[in-house]
């Protein structure tokens, strides 16, 4: 059985963006000299970056001016479009879109990512493709190896291995749609144990962001003069601390609740709900604590609930309705009086990337608020937009995977066979007779071990080199629409006929490495013939929306999903 907390939360949000398993490899990255180049060059003049904030270009002085300083007649030449170019576009996608404190931070010389749908450091996640090496040159930390792909997973593939799947959180009804589309999962209300006393406020909308921040740091000032608990929710770590910052020199004393510091999450969200505290925190869905109001001890609740409870103000709308009411929800918990309040201006992510509205006529006033319930209802028409865009995106992933996760099982079963039984010895036995007699005074235990071990690397690589293939098919594939074919069913088309090569390639490959690997009684030695597996993994998020024609590549969007 599969019990997932914060349900929508995970298989939701995070099901958007693939699982990767990764091992290291060398020569992806960028080299310092690179880096220094494209670190020098100017936005507009050299490079462009798209509306959308999501890929980046160099411009032809761009390019000419990078050919000069590394000495190299044309970025573009066959020598060096699969080498110099990559590297190039690598440094650049590094320097203009991946931004410290909102797309990672730096800690003890270390590059950490952050998990944009909880507000917290990735755990062992990378950036692929030499990305993560890219940002490392850019901060003057020490590079480390590149990666390629072991094997991915999606979420819905992975739930799909459990009976039973079920789940709980506190914002499932919004996500009724897409828990039943993916999962196959329905939705049961448990009703309120007390009555809602919150009282939600109608957003307050503001032509430019610097009126909408000013607004807010008003707004904060004013609550907490009157000693009412105050909690900011913000995009990313660097808007926090920018809010902190402005705050502290009106005099507030502020606690800071984001990825540098998440390891103080419990004591900070406890002491939130204290008369007169201000918390300012990156993303609250999935938090876990309760804000008691009065402090942890709740010794001054009578007071704050005089005062209103706990005030929760959101600096923008989030990309769902369901995050924003992830943060609505941290207040008027178990019938607690409370208040939530969110700013938004037309200048933020959420409404430039959600539509255009020519017809739009608005009077902002001297604060530039507009109190319009016509731009009120556009800002809500934005978020439904990008959540449509979300719904997509969950929808092609899952069908771009799904026949990988059928020949993922097919795998599963061959390499379980290999490995529980003596199978891989009968056959290369019968595959090189020559090479048995050979072996005739290697123990059978050892050669058995050593068999298994060559055809399980070869299988395994075999696989990699399958999803790698699959990968960069899935980059160009959107192409195909233009000769009036369907792109997913040519997709499919190429997926099966490559997977029908790779077993037996994984075989030949392995009669070959068996005729001529060193073994003995200590079983093969694979890494005296360079055949060493990884030696390191980990995981890490890859952009994953064929619908851009971008798949996973670094290019084409790897960022966006930490936007």
């Amino acid at each position: 059985v599969a019990l997932v907390d914060e349900a929508d939360s995970v298989l939701v949000d995070e099901a958007l963006v693939p699982l990767v398993l990764a091992g290291s490899r060398k020569g992806d990255a960028p080299t310092g000299h690179i880096t220094n180049v494209v670190s020098r060059l100017r936005e507009e003049l050299d490079y462009a970056i798209s509306q959308d904030g999501r890929t980046v270009t160099l411009t032809d002085a761009g390019a000419q001016r990078v050919e000069h300083e590394l000495g190299i007649d044309s970025l573009y030449s066959e020598d060096n479009i699969g080498t110099v170019l990559v590297k190039v576009n690598l440094a650049l996608h590094a320097k203009a879109l991946l931004i410290r404190d909102i797309h990672y931070i730096v800690n003890e010389g270390e590059l950490q990512l952050i998990d944009a749908s909880k507000g917290r450091v990735a755990d062992l996640q990378r950036w692929p493709d030499g990305l993560q090496a890219a940002v490392e040159a850019k901060e003057g930390l020490e590079v480390s190896e590149g990666g390629r792909i072991l094997d991915t997973i999606t979420l819905q593939e992975l739930m799909r291995r459990y009976p039973t799947v079920c789940g709980m959180t506190g914002t499932a009804v919004e996500a009724t749609d897409q828990l039943r589309q993916f999962y196959d999962l329905h939705v049961s209300v448990i009703d309120r144990n007390n009555p809602l006393q919150r009282f939600d406020e109608q957003d307050r909308v503001y032509a430019t962001m610097a009126e909408k921040n000013k607004a807010i740091v008003a707004e904060i000032q004013a609550l907490n003069a009157t000693g009412q608990p105050v909690l900011v929710g913000t995009q990313d770590v660097a808007e926090s601390e920018d809010l902190a910052e402005a705050l502290a020199e009106l005099g507030i004393e502020v606690n800071v609740l984001n990825a540098k510091n998440d390891e103080e999450e419990a004591r900070i969200i406890a002491e939130a709900g204290d008369e007169g505290r201000v918390t300012v925190s990156t993303q609250m869905a999935g938090r876990g604590t309760d804000i008691k109001l009065g402090g942890a001890d709740e010794s001054d609740r009578a007071a704050v609930v005089e005062r209103g409870g706990l005030a929760v103000l959101g600096t923008s709308r989030h990309r769902t309705a369901r995050l924003d009411n992830q943060l609505r929800g941290r207040s008027g918990r178990q019938g607690d009086p409370g208040l939530s309040l969110f700013f938004v201006s037309l200048e933020d992510d959420l409404v430039v990337q959600g539509g255009e509205d020519d017809s739009l006529v608005f009077n902002p006033g001297e604060d530039g608020r507009i109190e319009s319930k016509r731009v009120n209802a556009f800002v809500a028409h934005c978020q439904r937009v990008t959540e449509g865009q979300l719904l997509e995106i969950h929808a092609q992933t899952w069908k771009y995977n799904q026949l990988l996760a059928d020949q993922r099982i097919i795998i599963d079963k061959r390499r379980a066979n290999l490995l529980d039984t003596d199978q891989a010895w009968k056959e290369l036995a019968q595959r090189a007779p020559q090479r048995v007699a050979e072996l005739a005074d290697v123990p059978e235990a050892a050669k058995v071990a050593a068999a298994r071990e060559i055809m399980l690397f070869h299988l395994d690589l075999s696989w990699a080199d399958h999803l790698e293939l699959m990968d960069d098919v899935r980059e160009s594939i959107h192409l195909r629409a233009i000769a009036r074919e369907t792109p997913i069913d040519e997709y499919h088309r190429i997926a099966v006929r490559e997977f029908k090569e790779l077993a037996q390639r994984a075989v030949d490959d392995s009669v070959e490495t068996f005729n001529t690997v060193q073994i003995n009684e200590n079983g093969a030695h694979l890494d005296d013939s360079g055949l060493a597996r990884p030696s390191a993994t980990w995981t890490y998020m890859v952009s994953d929306n064929p619908l851009a024609g971008s798949g996973n590549s670094v290019i084409g969007g790897i960022g966006n999903l930490f936007r």
